[in-house]
């Protein structure tokens, strides 16, 4: 894949903003289930357009919880594979409201760990 030099920076500023961000929320304990959720789509996201890979060590760890997550808050939501990888829950819906807490409960302490250690690989400081 080739990687445009200018958008790939931009990608390195954004992600090291959000994880300060984020390290920030955590060590407040004002990071919601839903911003740990969307935050790991994200962190990927900018690691592809830096040139990453996801199953670098550095963000292998919300690829995993991205992957165990993606049935909510408007994950994939492809027509494609078996039933159980659609959606499960109305966006939106109270059922995926409590979905998405005890996600949170669930995840929080491993997502804590792996932003820390990505803060640390970016030198964020």
């Amino acid at each position: 894949m080739t990687i445009n030099a200018p958008d790939a920076e931009k990608a390195d500023v954004t992600l090291r903003s959000l994880v300060r961000e984020l390290q920030i929320q955590i060590d407040e304990g004002s990071l919601l289930p839903e911003q740990m959720i969307r935050a790991c789509r994200q962190i990927l996201h900018l690691w592809l357009r830096m040139g990453g890979d996801t199953t670098e060590d550095a963000v292998v760890g919300f690829l995993g919880i991205e992957s165990e997550t993606d049935y909510v808050l408007g994950g994939s939501q492809s027509h494609v594979g078996r039933p159980v990888d659609h959606v499960r829950f109305k966006p939106g819906s109270a059922a995926e409201a409590q979905e998405v807490e005890e996600v949170g409960r669930f995840y929080l302490e491993y997502f804590s760990r792996d932003i820390e250690e990505l803060n640390a690989y970016l030198n964020v400081g």
